[in-house]
């Protein structure tokens, strides 16, 4: 009874935990400015041409998409994540292995997803150029990245950091105790 599946993986199953949890809180910070940029490209496109002149969003029909791009990545990142914590929640429950691989698998994706939701954003940012507000013709919409937003754009890179520095340590410490025995 004490072979347990996840008696030497406990270690494992905990950095993966932590990794899915922090994307999941990262997605979760990075929805609210991704939709408001979403919204706010949504509005751009109904305006009539005069007022998207005035409001240097002509290019709307582009920009939309590309935010659209990177709301419709952060929401894959949250509901995986969920589903990553339920598996890993049973696979520990049930002391399955093959759970604990489809979670690696999982968080692995997450990650992917994560560094593509940098890139996405990154290029979004660089197509915004310098513009930080959209003066609509009611509302102005400001486009300028808040805290959350830029507290998840690096959470991602250091997420995958520290799960591949986890495992590199763990696959360290794993062959040189094999090579003692």
């Amino acid at each position: 009874m004490d072979k347990k599946v996840f008696r030497p993986l406990r270690n494992e199953a905990k950095a993966l935990l932590i990794t899915i949890c922090v994307c999941a809180f990262l997605g979760v910070l990075a929805t609210f400015d991704l939709s408001e940029h979403h919204r706010a490209w949504r509005r751009a496109e109904t305006w009539t041409e005069e007022q998207r002149r005035v409001a240097s969003a002509e290019d709307a029909g582009s920009m939309r998409p590309l935010i659209l791009a990177a709301l419709i990545n952060n929401t894959l990142i949250v509901a995986l994540s969920s589903a990553g914590i339920l598996i890993l929640g049973i696979s520990v429950a049930s002391d399955s292995g093959s759970g604990l691989s489809a979670v690696k698998v999982l968080t692995w994706t997450i990650l992917s997803l994560g560094i593509l939701l940098v890139l996405l954003v990154l290029l979004y940012r660089l197509r915004l150029g310098s513009r930080f507000v959209l003066k609509g013709p009611i509302y102005d919409y400001n486009l300028r990245f808040q805290p959350p937003l830029v507290f998840a754009l690096g959470g991602y890179p250091l997420a995958t950091l520290g799960l591949t520095f986890n495992r590199v340590l763990r696959n360290r410490t794993g062959s040189s105790t094999k090579n003692k025995g």
